[in-house]
């Protein structure tokens, strides 16, 4: 609450960065709720295309909350880039193994356009 109106970032995230690598660092539901803050506001993710997130200690509900920073952006939250054109999740292109709040990080990305369409 106290920096919900600042163009304050806590995660880090500069104002001109446009990729953010947040993949596999063992990051907390808590966490989510710093980044998810971050991402919501125009100021801090404008220039924003690709935050992954995926194969951290998420539960649904922190995942869901990331999903819900994001969803009017364009903005992927699994590592997609904006010009890429397949994206490959199997097993033998990933450390470990997917888990459910990763799906929903994933689906948000698939849900949009200006993320899964080039």
């Amino acid at each position: 609450e106290a920096v919900k109106d600042k163009d304050i970032s806590l995660a880090g995230i500069q104002p001109d960065q446009t990729q953010a690598k947040f993949y596999n660092m063992n990051l907390q539901p808590a966490d989510a709720i710093l980044l998810a803050s971050d991402l919501s506001k125009a100021s801090v993710s404008a220039s924003l295309t690709c935050c992954n997130v995926l194969r951290n200690n998420f539960d649904i509900s922190a995942a869901k909350s990331l999903m819900e920073a994001v969803k009017d952006k364009d903005l992927s939250l699994a590592g997609i880039q904006p010009d890429q054109t397949e994206a490959n999740f199997s097993n033998a292109n990933l450390e470990f193994y997917l888990e459910p709040p990763d799906a929903i990080l994933l689906a948000s990305d698939l849900s949009k356009v200006g993320v899964s369409a080039p």
